[in-house]
């Protein structure tokens, strides 16, 4: 039996089902009928009785008399549960057999889930502990992980101090659980950071991604940012001076796309007061680049726009800020917004980004430019829009050309494009020179 494959079967299954419950909070009424008809397509065969292969009730700090009433429901719980887990025989041994039962153990979740609705959390704990347990099969170990981590999203503090809990579900699935609780006390349960040789190359983004601890301190300090903001604004900075990368950075930003919450709405202002101050100045970068981010995830150009308006930044830190922006296809949704904004900061990128829209949109694009009042940064991007519409309309171009204020910058522009167009078509470029007294 190869048991890494079960365990990561086991913990996406129990994660899952606990993906499903919390979505039941907010869908109850679908996922009472989705269960409901599950149940009635998939419902189990019973095979020969567990009740003799059951585990006895731990005999721990953690283990807590029931009333008469809550025993009959976890018993009346264990007895379906055990049924559920019968109807998938003794498990599979190769490994399409193995994918096969886990599907048909996904599609009967929201089943299991509806013979444990309701249940508290010490009955939750109660029924976990008296199933029978085979860590062999891949049933028999997710269903009692799944029982252990709906306990844990309950109380997870009591399911933390229950060691015979933590052996069957993921440390980090619970410690999520508490940090929407209490993110301090999360962060206490991780295990210390320690600096990392900078000289290690195996150290990259790959690896800071898939190290557990690192993300999920990243995640709890952003949860606590708006519980109490210094402390969050400290647990980040110990993250930055984990460096193994040997440049004092962790891309706390860039971690925010991928699976880090979102800022908390309470600590926006704090934040921004923070980036500012000399003793976060080590995280700086990631405070902007997460502040950026957040905004464009949350509202768009408009609440990037309002956040980085109260942000005292350098030309480089804006045009970082543009480029993180661009790189999250902000032209894809938003690109007029985008390109006003940029146009209100005389941003340098605005001509690149223009011609960049052009490349999927070159009407759109355009429009945009011929809205736009005479300027600087207009001509530039004139210029660049030029150099692009060429391939397509090589009069349009020389046409867009004559619009550029600035002489110089009008006179070597218009001479690249009609260049370009005798290449194309000499005679009509030559005839479109002549007729506008255009001289070189």
């Amino acid at each position: 039996m190869n048991r890494p494959f079960w365990t990561t079967l086991i913990v996406t299954a129990s994660v899952s089902a606990v993906a499903l419950i919390v979505q039941a909070s907010n869908t109850r009424n679908l996922s009472q009928r989705l269960a409901e008809e599950k149940a009635k397509v998939a419902t189990p065969k019973p095979q020969e009785s567990r009740e003799k292969n059951r585990a006895p009730l731990a005999n721990s700090e953690q283990a807590t008399a029931l009333s008469p009433e809550s025993e009959a429901r976890v018993e009346n719980a264990v007895t379906d549960v055990e049924k559920f887990i019968a109807g998938f025989g003794e498990g599979a041994s190769d490994y399409k057999e193995r994918q096969k039962e886990r599907k048909e153990y996904m599609s009967r979740m929201p089943a299991l889930l509806g013979m444990v609705k309701g249940l508290s959390t010490a009955e939750l704990i109660a029924a976990a502990e008296r199933l029978s347990s085979d860590p062999s099969s891949f049933t028999s170990a997710s269903t009692k992980s799944t029982l252990s981590l709906l306990a844990a999203e309950q109380d997870p503090e009591r399911v933390l101090r229950n060691e015979n809990l933590m052996k069957v579900v993921p440390k980090t699935q619970v410690l999520t659980f508490l940090a929407r609780i209490d993110p301090a006390a999360a962060l206490r349960e991780l295990p210390p950071m320690e600096p990392r040789d900078p000289n290690d190359k195996s150290i990259n983004g790959a690896v800071l991604l898939g190290n557990a601890n690192l993300s999920a301190r990243i995640r709890y300090a952003t949860m606590l940012l708006g519980v109490d903001l210094e402390g969050g604004l400290k647990a980040l900075k110990e993250v930055a001076a984990y460096d193994p990368r040997g440049d004092g950075r962790i891309p706390l930003g860039v971690m925010g796309s991928t699976g880090i919450p979102s800022l908390p709405e309470s600590s926006i202002p704090g934040l921004i007061d923070a980036i500012g101050k000399p003793e976060w100045a080590d995280i700086r970068p990631d405070l902007i680049e997460k502040t950026v981010l957040d905004g464009l995830f949350k509202g768009g150009v408009a609440t990037v726009a309002e956040r980085m308006a109260a942000m005292d930044l350098t030309p480089e830190e804006m045009n970082r800020s543009i480029d993180k922006m661009l790189g999250e296809s902000i032209m894809t949704s938003e690109p007029e917004a985008m390109l006003d904004w940029m146009s209100g900061q005389n941003s340098s990128k605005l001509p690149d980004t223009l011609v960049s829209w052009a490349e999927t949109d070159v009407n759109a694009a355009g429009t945009w430019l011929g809205e736009q009042e005479a300027s600087p940064i207009r001509d530039k991007a004139i210029a660049a829009f030029a150099g692009k519409a060429n391939k397509l309309d090589p009069e349009a171009a020389a046409v867009w050309t004559l619009e550029i204020q600035d002489e110089s910058m009008r006179q070597n522009t218009l001479r690249r494009v009609v260049k370009k167009w005798k290449g194309m078509d000499s005679p009509a470029a030559e005839k479109w020179v002549e007729e506008n007294g255009i001289s070189f």
